[in-house]
């Protein structure tokens, strides 16, 4: 015989965080909840695991309200091949642009394989969400109001630039790097935020407050 319910979370580190989870069993004393996140944790990761998770979970709990926060893109290490094939199948003048289309992939390969199977929502932490998003950013949710600028990528562009130097121009490249700037800015800019990463309760309030909005 089944459970009753269960909350499922994955994500990357702004998940894997003692001050969130802490704030979770707070919200929610008698729920069971599944924290699958993982610090340095990578899209393609994210959904494999929720994926696996999802389906092991529906075996046993007729309700699995599941909560995916996607990371930034380009930190797998399959992403660049990805990206390549992408810009020969499709014109992009901004990087931003391919990169969203490839946020959206993730989103669309998860609603695939198991929307039928949990109640799903999903968006992202720190970077910005698209089309097939169901809840705003986390740092959004945090700031409570909408940046003037999208960035979908943060580390990638300081690591390494060759893939996107190669796709895109002196000019697109220098553009997006000021998006990166200027997110690095906006996320230290918040109030208890630490080397980009929330460092308090109070950060995640209303993260939980749009938890509680998709459960009632």
């Amino acid at each position: 015989m089944k459970n009753n319910s269960v909350i499922y979370i994955n994500g990357d580190s702004w998940c894997d965080n003692r001050y969130f989870k802490t704030l979770l069993n707070k919200t929610f004393p008698s729920q069971l909840i599944v924290n699958a996140a993982v610090q340095g944790n990578w899209n393609s990761q994210i959904n494999a695991t929720t994926i696996n998770d999802i389906k092991l979970l529906s075996e046993k709990f007729k309700n699995i309200n599941c909560f995916v926060y996607y990371s930034e893109c380009l930190r797998g290490s399959s992403e660049d091949e990805t990206i390549k094939q992408m810009a020969k199948h499709k014109t992009y003048d901004r990087i931003n642009l391919l990169l969203e289309d490839l946020l959206y992939s993730y989103h669309a390969v998860l609603q695939k394989k198991i929307g039928d199977l949990c109640n799903l929502n999903m968006t992202t932490a720190f970077i910005d969400n698209c089309v097939l998003s169901t809840m705003r950013p986390m740092y959004q949710a945090m700031l409570s109001e909408n940046p003037f600028h999208k960035c979908y990528s943060l580390s990638k562009h300081v690591k390494d630039q060759s893939v996107l130097n190669a796709l895109f121009d002196k000019e697109e490249n220098v553009r997006y790097l000021d998006s990166v700037i200027e997110r690095c800015k906006l996320l230290e800019s918040i109030p208890g935020m630490k080397d980009y990463h929330p460092n308090n309760e109070s950060l995640y309030e209303m993260v939980i407050a749009d938890i509680q909005n998709k459960l009632a």
